[in-house]
């Protein structure tokens, strides 16, 4: 039997998404926790379906947790320019050394980014695809 496509895709996000999260955990804990909380489900659960109504939803929550949709809606929520926390958070990053921002911009967005992919990957009958094939 041979694993559908999107298996070894989910299997690498999941790893790299550990790896990310256990060197944040050395830095910052509570970021990682946090961030542990609410995306580790998300990947761990979805996958691609045949249901329009399942595969929009998922796909519409993997966007509401993307970093330009959360940095929207949390500078809209405090009344604060998203250029200025943006600025901020380089600020962070340059002068202060904090890794927040690395790690959003090379760790969790490529992951993100990844997920998306995944479940636009086809779902197929893949055991009959192979007997044909023989």
């Amino acid at each position: 039997m041979v694993a559908p496509d999107w298996m070894p895709l989910k299997a690498e996000i999941l790893t790299l998404l550990m790896a990310s999260l256990c060197t944040i955990s050395l830095v910052n804990f509570s970021l990682a926790l946090t961030m542990a909380v609410i995306i580790v489900p998300c990947y761990l659960f979805f996958q691609p379906t045949r249901s329009i109504i399942t595969r929009s939803l998922q796909r519409i929550v993997l966007l509401g947790l993307s970093p330009i949709v959360v940095l929207l809606v949390w500078s809209n929520h405090f009344g604060i320019d998203s250029l200025s926390v943006f600025v901020q958070l380089l600020y962070g990053y340059e002068i202060l050394g904090s890794w927040t921002f690395p790690m959003i911009c090379f760790g969790y967005y490529p992951l993100n980014i990844a997920a998306l992919c995944m479940l636009a990957l086809p779902v197929g009958d893949y055991d009959t695809r192979i007997l044909r094939s023989l």
